[in-house]
């Protein structure tokens, strides 16, 4: 039975612009024997999330790995514990000199080596470099097999299908004519190449230019963006977490013309006649929800709704 505890689960060393390269982990011996350790580093392969042979910042189906590697100097390296008594350990990293622009994924472990049985261990850590806080997370990049379309795109749905069984999708242009009396539906495509602690998708008035602000003042994510109103929000498209879109995949919104513009729970009230835009953003990692410019975003083309 292990009598070692290590507070530290991981080190999270984050990213370039959050990097802190003093750390340190504590090692008690809760055992009734003495226990020698004796620390290591033992570094992992390292990871491009963007490689090389694929645009667009999509994934590659084998990701690029790189052969730099972080360093870690561990103060003390050797030492022996009483039972009941603890260590702590200075860990001094230092990233690996890597392009900002592939954002490497670096990693390893600090190895416990313990004298006594089942009292070796290991704390993992991660690290990036670059920024995940400028990382464009709204896909716009070509949709597979069209020349003419990129992501995201409105559309209306056809009643036919691809020879595979797939739907077939028609992108709508600028100023396009919504009939809710013939398509009582449409459909907003997008992918994301970075992942998002929060994407929603809102309806703007159709003549509307936002501008984003660095200010947190009048911030109201919920209420405005870019000096532009938030007329309601479409149903079920606030999303936490969303994870980087895999590859072939892509997230379909089903629009009924509707908005709600209060709680989670609220009923969706029909949305009148006139001109609109869809708005979609997603806020960075690390970023602000009171700070405009910390969001990444996208406008549909306008639109008329006739209903």
């Amino acid at each position: 039975m292990a009598n070692t505890i290590v507070p530290n689960a991981t080190l999270a060393l984050s990213d370039s612009l959050s990097f802190k390269t003093d750390q340190q982990i504590k090692i008690v011996n809760s055992g009734n024997k003495p226990v020698r350790y004796r620390l290591q580093h033992l570094p992992a392969v390292s990871v491009k999330t963007f490689g090389a042979d694929e645009k667009f910042n999509r994934p590659d189906v084998t990701p690029d790995t790189e052969g730099l590697v972080a360093n870690a100097v561990m103060t003390p390296e050797t030492f022996t514990l009483a039972p009941g008594s603890d260590q702590v350990v200075k860990i001094r990293f230092t990233a690996p000199k890597a392009s900002s622009a592939d954002l490497t994924v670096y990693s390893g472990y600090i190895i416990l080596d313990g004298d006594v049985e089942c009292e070796s261990h290991n704390v993992p850590y991660y690290g990036v470099i670059g920024s995940l806080k400028d990382q464009e997370i709204i896909d716009r990049g070509p949709v597979p097999g069209s020349s003419t379309v990129r992501f995201p795109y409105v559309a209306f749905k056809s009643d036919e299908l691809t020879p595979e069984g797939f739907p077939i999708y028609t992108a709508q242009k600028t100023n396009f004519i919504w009939k809710l009396s013939e398509k009582q539906s449409l459909y907003l495509l997008f992918r994301t190449v970075f992942g998002s602690p929060t994407l929603r998708i809102d309806v703007i008035a159709g003549d509307a230019n936002p501008t984003p602000s660095k200010s947190t003042k009048g911030s109201h994510f919920d209420k405005s963006f870019g000096n532009t109103k938030i007329i309601g929000m479409v149903p079920g498209t606030e999303f936490t977490s969303l994870a980087r879109s895999g590859l072939g995949d892509s997230y379909t919104t089903i629009w009924d013309a509707t908005i709600v513009t209060g709680g989670i729970d609220q009923s969706p009230i029909p949305l009148p006649n006139g001109n609109y835009r869809l708005l979609i953003r997603a806020l960075h990692v690390n970023g602000r929800k009171d700070v405009e410019s910390d969001v990444d975003f996208w406008l549909s083309p306008p639109f008329t709704l006739v209903r």
